[in-house]
C-alpha cells in the first residue's frame, strides 16, 4: 500500500540526509530537554521559542517530543528544529485549535485577540496521530545553501520513524512560502491563512500558511530520498537550484 511504513527505506533516507549534514563538518544530536531548547533559542539573535514547545504549556517526555541540535565541532549550536506528537483521534485539528490556541496564545497575554471558529480546509481534514513540527532556526551564516532543506527533511523522517503519524504539520510565513522554502522543507500540501485570526495576538503573524504531509507523503519522501522512487535523482537535480535560491537571504 502506498502509505505503508517501511522502516528500512526510512532508515536509508535518514542516513542519506544525516551523512549530507555531517559532510559539512557538523554534528547532529537528538535532545529531549525543552528547557534547554528555550535557553538555546535565547542565544540566537531574533529567535524566541514558540508557545508550542514551552514547558509552561506542555509536558514533554522522550515518548511525545524531541528536538534536533545541529552544532559545530566546538559545540556551538547553529540550528534547531522540534517535533511534538499528539493523539487527535476523533477530533479535527481545527477543533483542537479552538481549545489549544486560546489557552496558549490568547489567555496568557490578554488583549483583544480573537480566533475564528473556521480554519483553512487542511485543518479540517487533519486528525488521528498528528505531529506538530516547528521552531526551525538556522544561524545566518549558514543560510543560502541546502542545509535548512536537509535538516527539515531529516526531522520529518525521524518523526515518521518514531511515531508513524497520520499527519505532520507546521506553519510558515507567507514570505517564505512565496520564496519556495515550503518546497525545500519537503511538504506536499500548503494553504494560506493557516489559522483564521479575527484579531491576531501581537506576536503571531496573521499571514502564516499551514503546511502538512500525510502518511503517504512521508512514505514517498523516504522513497525519493533513499533513491527507491523512479527518477528520484532527476527530481533532486531539478529542485536543488530553486531550493538554494529560496533559502538565501
Amino acid at each position: 500500500m502506498k502509505d505503508t511504513f517501511d522502516p528500512l527505506v526510512t532508515a536509508e533516507a535518514i542516513s542519506v540526509l544525516a551523512d549530507d549534514i555531517r559532510e559539512q563538518n557538523l554534528e547532529i544530536r537528538v535532545e529531549y530537554d525543552f528547557d534547554r531548547l528555550n535557553e538555546v533559542c535565547q542565544s540566537f539573535e531574533g529567535k524566541e521559542l514558540s508557545e508550542q514547545f514551552q514547558t509552561r504549556y506542555f509536558d514533554f517526555t522522550p515518548a511525545n517530543a524531541f528536538w534536533l541540535a545541529i552544532s559545530e565541532p566546538g559545540g556551538r549550536i547553529i540550528s534547531v528544529v522540534a517535533a511534538r506528537f499528539e493523539d487527535l483521534s476523533g477530533i479535527r485539528l481545527s477543533d483542537h485549535w479552538l481549545q489549544q490556541q486560546k489557552r496558549i496564545y490568547i489567555d496568557p497575554y490578554g488583549g483583544d485577540a480573537r480566533l475564528a471558529e473556521q480554519s483553512c480546509p487542511g485543518a479540517e481534514q487533519i486528525t488521528g496521530r498528528v505531529v506538530y513540527h516547528g521552531d526551525m532556526w538556522l544561524e545566518k551564516e549558514y543560510r543560502g545553501g541546502p542545509l535548512a532543506m536537509l535538516i527539515t527533511r531529516l526531522s520529518q523522517l525521524m518523526v515518521y520513524a518514531k511515531w508513524q503519524p497520520d499527519y505532520i504539520y507546521c506553519f510558515m510565513s507567507e514570505k517564505l512560502v512565496q520564496r519556495g522554502f515550503s518546497t525545500g522543507q519537503g511538504y506536499a500540501h500548503m494553504q494560506p491563512v493557516g489559522t483564521h485570526w479575527l484579531v491576531a495576538p501581537h506576536h503571531i503573524p496573521a499571514d502564516d500558511w499551514l503546511l502538512w504531509n500525510a502518511r503517504s507523503d512521508l512514505t514517498y519522501l523516504a522513497r525519493v530520498l533513499s533513491g527507491r522512487a523512479v527518477a528520484a535523482q532527476s527530481y533532486s537535480q531539478a529542485h536543488e537550484p530553486r531550493l538554494v535560491s529560496a533559502l538565501a537571504e
